[in-house]
């Protein structure tokens, strides 16, 4: 089952040059550098944030000088188009001038190497679609929970997902599984959210959720969860829809014996 898109590749012409400007002028982190030998390096860097990284492949060792200078066909999202844009202008790079249309204003900048890349920025309304349908998600992920419906939760929790509880332990899919639909835990009825703050990624596809929760119940063979805890949560847009990636649980006040 494929799960996401991993990495994007731009050929260029000079690795470092192109290294430096993803970095130092449009505040992307390196992810990874590893020297290729005869192939260059193999650079990724992304947004902060970002689950998809650009491959920044030296075009001589890949035999692809032909792809240098390439419109990218990459879109990339910003949290407010006027103010980048002027700020690359100020830097000296070269951008055209941003356009407004009814999901948001975009405009278009140049890299050393001659990529042409989309730059967006989406529209409140739009920030909101999506907000509704994450929130339409947990409702449902919750109410699973609720009915011990592992049916329903195995399309819902990510093959990949991993829970750490306040003792350090590493909980997988199959454990958590098991205390949500365990006739003996109560874990899930009693996740109640008092407060909750939610961000996406700048392609919308990862959220970070962050809130206060009561839990009662117990993690089968793992122990006693109930209590008063930070719940930091992370989950995935994939092309079954929003999925359950992983989360971290902090204990806050622990439960009177």
């Amino acid at each position: 089952m494929i799960t996401r898109i991993n990495t994007v590749s731009l050929y260029v012409a000079d690795q470092q040059r192109a290294r430096d400007f993803y970095v130092d002028t449009l505040g992307f982190e390196v992810t990874e550098d590893a020297d290729l030998g005869d192939q260059g390096r193999w650079i990724e860097v992304t947004p902060p944030g970002a689950r998809t990284a650009l491959v920044l492949a030296d075009a001589a060792g890949f035999g692809r000088t032909d792809r240098v200078g390439e419109p990218a066909d990459v879109t990339l999202n910003c949290s407010d188009a006027d103010a980048l844009h002027a700020d690359l202008a100020a830097r000296g790079v070269k951008v055209t001038e941003p356009e407004q249309q009814p999901w948001g204003t975009f405009f278009t900048l140049t890299d050393p190497d001659g990529h042409e890349i989309v730059i967006s920025q989406e529209t409140e309304r739009e920030h909101e679609r999506r907000l509704q349908k994450f929130t339409a998600f947990k409702r449902r992920f919750e109410q699973a929970s609720r009915d011990k419906d592992r049916d329903a939760l195995e399309l819902m929790i990510h093959p990949e997902f991993s829970m750490v509880t306040p003792d350090g332990d590493v909980v997988g899919r199959k454990g958590v599984l098991a205390a949500i639909t365990s006739s003996k835990s109560t874990f899930m009825p009693f996740y109640q959210r008092q407060e909750r703050t939610v961000s996406f990624d700048p392609n919308g596809d990862l959220v970070r959720e962050i809130a206060d929760v009561n839990i009662g119940g117990e993690i089968p063979g793992r122990g006693e969860l109930t209590g008063q805890y930070t719940h930091s949560a992370v989950f995935v847009r994939t092309e079954r829809g929003w999925q359950f990636f992983g989360n971290t649980l902090t204990r806050k006040v622990r439960a009177a014996d």
